[in-house]
């Protein structure tokens, strides 16, 4: 009996060490993943502008302020 409650604790250990080599590597593998993706962002070349004609300025940009877009007049419902 003496020798099984042994073999049992010996598989038990050994499965634990596995695990965590597994869990560590893995852990490193998705790191090291993410590193890459930043790395590859930081180092992607840039956009171009945008060709073409300029764009006309919103109304009120030359003098400094947003004006907002007309509404249309409030209709009200006949009843």
């Amino acid at each position: 009996m003496t020798g099984k409650t042994h073999d049992s604790e010996s598989w038990k250990e050994r499965g634990v060490t596995l695990r965590v080599f597994v869990y560590v590597f893995a852990t490193h593998a998705f790191a090291g993943f993410v590193w890459l993706l930043f790395h590859v962002g930081q180092n992607a070349p840039r956009r171009r502008p945008r060709r073409g004609p300029p764009r006309p300025a919103p109304p009120g940009a030359r003098e400094g302020r947003h004006v907002p877009p007309a509404r249309p007049p409030h209709v009200e419902s006949p009843t």
